[in-house]
């Protein structure tokens, strides 16, 4: 867990365990290809390094304290439309970041839990 610095996967993981990589001190940037992913809770919990998260598929929820305690995090890109949110504290410890969606959906709000959103380029 501690080396862990970058992760890519492949569109054949649909599936994500519950803090999965909660506790990976280094890890910086994640990106998902797979689609319709339902993110558990605490998934990147305490990931203090952590930076960008990309979602190349469709998110359907994000799951309480997802992305708590990732206070260097600074663009999480998602596609498709908002996933729904299971908790208020997802985001916690995670102040300073914006969420980017895809040019092709049009059903995001300026601000999603507590975040400002921007469409992507």
């Amino acid at each position: 867990r501690r080396t862990l610095t970058s992760l890519v996967f492949p569109g054949s993981v649909t599936n994500i365990g519950l803090a999965a990589f909660g506790g990976c001190p280094n890890l910086k940037q994640v990106e998902f290809k797979g689609t319709n992913l339902a993110l558990p809770s605490n998934l990147f919990i305490e990931c203090f390094s952590l930076e960008k998260v990309v979602f190349r598929g469709p998110v359907i929820s994000i799951g309480e304290w997802a992305f708590s305690g990732c206070p260097r995090l600074k663009e999480i890109h998602f596609t498709g439309p908002p996933p729904l949110l299971k908790g208020r504290e997802i985001f916690k410890d995670a102040d300073n970041f914006t969420i980017y969606y895809s040019c092709e959906s049009d059903k995001w709000p300026d601000v999603f839990g507590g975040r400002p959103t921007r469409r992507s380029r």
